[in-house]
């Protein structure tokens, strides 16, 4: 796990690596990033950033769990341009509403079908609080 300081948001950082077997558009690695609200909020800004492989990127859905629980899912997805040395980078983000003095063991779950067969991949939980970094 990395911790980045952007800015006054303190962001986690957790990656999973699968090996590429499908590398015509399929996902092949998530990371989950979730910043601090800002000061009297509990709501968090919860990023997956996904990488997939070669000819853009298969429809698919994240879904931003704790535990197992999920608290909120998009299919929107925005390029993360200007990336030149891998265009097939997507962000999808989330705002999630917590609820303070309680833990968290947040995670990024991304869904797709590939030849009929549903496929999933999860990023590292990131353990998470408001307000402590």
């Amino acid at each position: 796990m990395k911790r980045l300081l952007l800015g006054s948001a303190l962001v986690l950082v957790t990656s999973c690596n699968q090996p590429i077997t499908d590398p015509v558009g399929e996902p092949f690695r998530i990371s989950l990033q979730v910043a601090q609200p800002s000061a009297g909020s509990t709501t968090v800004n919860m990023t997956a950033l996904v990488d997939y492989g070669p000819m853009g990127g298969v429809p698919a859905t994240v879904e931003f769990l704790d535990d197992s629980t999920v608290l909120g899912s998009t299919s929107e997805r925005e390029p993360l341009a200007p990336d030149v040395q891998n265009p097939w980078d997507y962000r999808f983000q989330k705002q999630i509403e917590l609820r303070k003095d309680t833990d968290y063991n947040l995670k990024a779950r991304i869904r797709w079908t590939s030849k009929g067969v549903e496929k999933t991949l999860t990023s590292d939980v990131v353990k998470f609080r408001i307000g402590q970094p």
